[in-house]
C-alpha cells in the first residue's frame, strides 16, 4: 500500500530520534533534521514526533556520578513516561506542525568514557518515553534515527522492544575520529546492522558507510537533505546585492578551511580592492576567532573581514539575499547544506571538492559557480575572482530551479515516503494496521497531538549557580517569568538570571549548625573532660554532629531540600491545585529533589531549559492563533 493510500486510513506514526535538533540556544544545530521533519509533516500523511535530548550534568567522584545517573534515570524516566506535556506542540525555533520532546540525559565529567556511554544514556531516556503518551504508548509504526551513533544505537533496542522497524540517516562528518574508539565502533556497526534501511545524505557518505560496514550495501539508499524553499528565496524588489561581498556561513573550525579562506580573500582583495568577507557562525573553540583576526591583520585585510556570531535561519537567508558570492572552503563535508541554501537564494557558489558539495553543484559546476581543490588558496581565489567577473551571467532563477528539482521538500518527502513503504511492505498488516493490544489500559485510545501545557508554578533547582545563570539567562523572557530559582548563595556578588523568585541556600549551613550546636552545649570548653561531658549529657547531639562531619554531601542535600521547601511556601495557595512542578538542571539537583518527589510534594517536569523554551513558544503560538 502506498503512502497516499494509507493516508486515507490514518497517518503513519513516525518517531524521529535526533540529538542534533534546533533549540532556542542553538538554532542552527541540526536544522537539516528539522527540514526533513517539516517536509514529512507537510504531506499530511505522517504523524511525526521528535525525540531530542538535553544534558543533565553529573559531577563529583565516580561513585557520586553513578548515584546521580541512577537518580536521573529513575526520576526523569517516570516523568517522560507519564506526563503528556513531555511533548511540546512545537519547538522554540522550528516550524509548527510537529511536536518535540527534550529528553533529559545524564552527561558527566567522565571524559574517558563519556563518548561510549552516550548511546546507553540516550536509550535510558528514550525507552520510557516511547512507552508513554509521547511515543503513542509504545505503538509507533517506525523509528527514524538521525546518525547511527549515538541515536541509532540507542533507538535500535527501543525499536526492537516495541516491534517496529528502524531507519537510520547518517549525517556525521569526521566518522574516522568517532570510530577510533573500539567500543563506539562496535555499537555503530551493530546499529547499522539493526536498521531496515540506512540513508546517506550524499554519495560520499554512502561510500564511507560501505567501507565501514560492507554488509549495509543492500539496505543503503542516498537521499539528499531538503532545503526550506519558503525561507531561502530570491531577493525581492528593492533588495539589492552588495557588489564584491563574499559570504561564508557555518561553525568556524579548522576543518572548515578558515585559514585557506583568509589567504584566498587576501588575493581577491588585491584584484578587487572593494571586496569584503562576511563570516557568520560560532567559533569552535572560541579562541579561534582571535587567531583569525590576527591572521587577517597580518594579511592586511582586517578592515574588510567581519567575524559575526551565529544567526537564525531568517537572518542567514537575509544575508544570502544580500551577498554577491557564497564561498565554501571546507576540507570535508557530508552534504553541504549552506551551499544548497545559497543556490536557492540565487547566489553562485565557489567551493572546494570536499565531498558533499561536489554532488550539490552537480556535473556542471561552472554553471552554478566553481569547484577547486581542497586547501588551495590560490585556486580558491582565482575561482572567486572569475565568478565575480562573470557575475551577471548567472541567472538567479536557474540557480534556484537546480535546487527545486533536486532538493525541494516535496521531492525529498516523496523519496522518503517511498523508502518507508519499502520498509513496511513486509510488516504484518502493512502500515495502517491497528496496533496490537490497547494503547492505554482503559480506553484503548492512542494519544493524539499534544495540547499546550497550562502554565503553573515551577521551581527550578539549579544548585550550580554558574550553570543555572547560563541556562536560564538564555531563555526567552516569557519562559523565565513564572520561575522561582533555588540556588546557592552568591559568593561573588553577581546576580542570577532574572526569574520571578529567588531562594538562595548555604549548602554547608546544616552541617555547620549541627556541629556548632553540639559544641556550644554545656559544659563549656574544648578540653577532653568537657568533650566527654558533652557526649554523656547530649548523646543524640553528639551522634548528629559526628554524622554531619562524616557525611557533608548528605548534609548539603538536606540544606538544599529546605531551600526547595522555602521556595514552595512562596507559591500562592490559589496556584496549588496540583503538586508544583520542579525542574532539575543537574544530577545533584535530582538527588536533592527525589525525596520530595516520592512524598508527592512536587512533580518533576519532563525536561529542563530547552523544554521550557519550547513550552513558551507553544503557548505564544497558540495565543497568536487564538487571536
Amino acid at each position: 500500500m502506498t503512502a497516499a493510500e494509507s493516508a486515507t486510513v490514518r497517518p503513519l506514526r513516525v518517531l524521529v530520534v535526533a540529538r542534533w535538533f534546533p533549540a532556542h540556544d542553538d538554532p542552527a544545530r541540526g536544522s537539516f533534521v528539522a527540514d526533513q521533519v517539516a517536509a514529512l509533516a507537510a504531506t499530511g500523511q505522517v504523524d511525526v514526533r521528535v525525540a531530542s535530548f538535553e544534558h543533565v550534568t553529573v559531577r563529583g567522584s565516580a561513585e557520586e556520578r553513578q548515584q546521580q545517573r541512577e537518580a536521573i534515570a529513575r526520576a526523569f524516566g517516570k516523568a517522560v513516561s507519564t506526563l503528556p506535556e513531555v511533548l511540546s506542540p512545537r519547538g522554540a525555533t522550528t516550524p509548527a506542525g510537529f511536536p518535540v520532546a527534550r529528553l533529559p540525559v545524564a552527561s558527566g565529567a567522565d571524559v574517558a568514557h563519556e563518548r561510549e556511554r552516550q548511546a546507553i544514556e540516550h536509550a535510558a531516556a528514550l525507552e520510557p518515553f516511547v512507552r508513554g503518551p509521547g511515543g503513542w504508548n509504545g505503538h509507533p509504526d517506525l523509528v527514524h534515527a538521525h546518525t547511527a551513533y549515538p541515536d541509532g544505537a540507542a533507538a535500535a533496542g527501543v525499536a526492537a522492544a516495541v516491534g517496529c522497524p528502524l531507519v537510520i540517516t547518517e549525517h556525521t562528518s569526521g566518522l574516522e575520529e568517532l570510530l577510533a574508539d573500539r567500543s563506539v565502533r562496535e555499537q555503530y556497526v551493530r546499529a547499522l546492522g539493526a536498521a531496515a534501511r540506512v540513508v546517506a545524505v550524499s554519495e560520499r557518505m554512502a561510500a564511507t558507510l560501505r567501507a565501514i560496514h560492507p554488509a549495509v550495501e543492500a539496505r543503503l539508499r542516498v537521499i539528499p537533505n531538503p532545503v526550506p524553499l519558503d525561507v531561502f528565496v530570491l531577493p525581492a524588489a528593492g533588495e539589492a546585492r552588495r557588489p564584491g561581498e563574499l559570504l561564508w556561513v557555518g561553525a568556524r573550525t579548522e576543518a572548515k578551511g578558515m585559514p585557506t579562506l583568509l589567504r584566498a580573500f587576501a588575493r581577491v582583495r588585491e584584484a578587487r580592492p572593494g571586496a569584503t568577507l562576511r563570516m557568520i557562525g560560532r567559533a569552535r573553540p572560541p579562541e579561534l576567532d582571535d587567531r583569525l583576526r590576527q591572521m587577517a591583520a597580518e594579511l592586511g585585510v582586517a578592515d574588510s573581514v567581519a567575524l559575526e556570531g551565529p544567526a537564525d535561519r531568517p537572518g542567514v537567508a537575509a544575508a544570502m539575499r544580500r551577498a554577491d558570492l557564497f564561498i565554501h572552503p571546507s576540507r570535508a563535508e557530508t552534504f553541504g547544506m549552506v551551499a544548497v541554501e545559497a543556490l536557492a537564494s540565487g547566489l553562485p557558489v565557489v567551493a572546494t571538492r570536499s565531498g558533499g558539495v561536489d554532488g550539490v553543484l552537480g556535473v556542471d559546476p561552472g554553471s552554478l559557480g566553481a569547484l577547486v581543490p581542497v586547501d588551495d588558496a590560490e585556486a580558491l581565489a582565482r575561482a572567486a575572482i572569475s565568478v565575480l567577473d562573470r557575475r551577471a551571467a548567472f541567472d538567479p532563477q536557474a540557480l534556484r530551479r537546480h535546487v527545486e528539482e533536486r532538493f525541494g521538500p516535496e521531492v525529498f518527502a516523496r523519496q522518503l515516503l517511498g523508502l518507508y513503504d519499502e520498509v513496511l511492505a513486509g510488516q504484518a498488516g502493512g502500515r495502517v494496521a491497528a496496533p496490537d493490544g490497547p494503547a492505554t489500559g482503559e480506553t484503548g485510545e492512542i494519544p493524539g497531538p499534544p495540547a499546550v501545557a497550562e502554565p503553573g508554578p515551577v521551581v527550578v533547582v539549579g544548585l550550580n549557580r554558574t550553570r543555572a545563570t547560563r541556562l536560564l539567562g538564555g531563555l526567552p523572557q516569557g519562559a523565565r517569568a513564572g520561575l522561582t530559582l533555588v540556588t546557592v548563595a552568591a559568593t561573588d556578588g553577581l546576580p542570577c538570571a532574572g526569574t520571578a523568585g529567588l531562594v538562595e541556600v548555604d549548602l554547608l549551613s546544616a552541617q555547620r549548625q549541627t556541629v556548632a550546636a553540639f559544641r556550644s552545649s554545656k559544659p563549656s570548653g574544648d578540653g577532653l573532660p568537657a568533650r566527654v561531658a558533652r557526649v554523656l549529657l547530649h548523646p543524640l547531639r553528639w551522634r548528629r554532629s559526628r554524622w554531619a562531619r562524616a557525611h557533608p554531601a548528605e548534609m548539603r542535600l538536606i540544606a538544599a531540600r529546605e531551600g526547595i521547601r522555602l521556595a514552595l511556601e512562596g507559591i500562592p495557595p490559589g496556584r496549588r491545585s496540583r503538586p508544583p512542578g520542579v525542574i532539575c538542571l543537574d544530577g545533584y539537583d535530582v538527588l536533592a529533589v527525589e525525596p520530595l518527589l516520592e512524598s508527592g510534594e512536587v512533580q518533576l517536569c519532563p525536561g529542563t531549559a530547552r523544554w521550557l523554551a519550547d513550552q513558551d513558544q507553544s503557548r505564544e503560538s497558540a495565543s497568536t492563533t487564538a487571536t
